[in-house]
């Protein structure tokens, strides 16, 4: 395995990245850049082909998503002018299943969050065979080893075919998250060291990262304290959000 620069593959498409010669070819094999046209390719290469997180970008707008033999099967997502406009699994690089609405709200606190004029994508590498670990789309405080860095936001698309979206506290999955796992099922809720400890439904998530509450109990609304201008700020906001719903008893790969 040798790591090259602008290497012309047996296709004539430029490539930069880890790899090996073969037959006088140079083969791509672990994490890399393939030029095209009028885009490029990032992600992992087995024997020359896509398998596992990737990322296709053209001028105005980027695919990400989980890779299998040259094509989109899995999770993924496309941003178009900064705009998040597609979310869900797509099956041969097609979108099978919408599921923008339960990942909508929380793109939405990223583009609240202050932080629009940095670069939101940051691939994390393992030092020992160079594939992808994390393909991180979203903001970290720093790049650290291994991806998930510390309080980072956004979407992470992980070697295992799983996407974890939310904030998270260190380099492990801990916090507030929806796992897209690799099976096809969505799990949502408080997460220790990648384990779900306490699941939570879409709605009470949001509100979790909105700040924002219901008081149903009407002597309880009668003692509540009055709600600072922020506050209805934050709940008015919120209010776009009150009709999704995601099943996590389904397999979305299935549908």
């Amino acid at each position: 395995m040798e790591k090259v620069s602008g290497v012309i593959l047996e296709d004539g498409k430029k490539y930069s990245g880890y790899g090996e010669y073969k037959n006088s070819f140079f083969i791509p094999n672990g994490y890399g850049m393939k030029q095209y046209t009028d885009m490029y390719v990032k992600g992992n290469f087995e024997n020359g082909v896509l398998n596992g997180p990737a990322i296709i970008s053209h001028d105005y707008y980027m695919y990400t998503m989980q890779m299998k033999n040259n094509r989109g099967n899995g999770w993924g997502l496309c941003i178009n002018g900064g705009v998040l406009i597609e979310f869900g699994y797509y099956k041969n690089s097609q979108l099978a299943v919408d599921l923008l609405p339960a990942v909508g709200w929380y793109y939405a606190k990223l583009e609240d969050s202050g932080r629009s004029n940095e670069n939101m994508l940051h691939i994390y590498t393992s030092k020992t065979d160079g594939t992808i670990t994390d393909l991180h789309i979203g903001y970290s405080a720093k790049d650290m080893e291994g991806g998930i860095g510390l309080a980072s936001m956004g979407f992470h698309f992980l070697a295992d075919g799983s996407v974890w979206v939310g904030n998270s506290g260190n380099n492990r999955p801990n916090g507030n998250l929806i796992k897209f796992c690799s099976d096809g099922y969505i799990q949502i809720g408080r997460f220790e060291n990648g384990r779900l400890v306490e699941e939570l439904d879409i709605q009470e998530l949001i509100d979790l990262y909105y700040g924002t509450y219901k008081v149903s109990d009407e002597i309880a609304q009668l003692f509540a304290f009055h709600k600072s201008s922020r506050q209805r700020e934050r709940e008015e906001k919120r209010k776009q959000f009150n009709n999704i719903q995601v099943d996590s008893t389904k397999n979305y790969f299935e549908l």
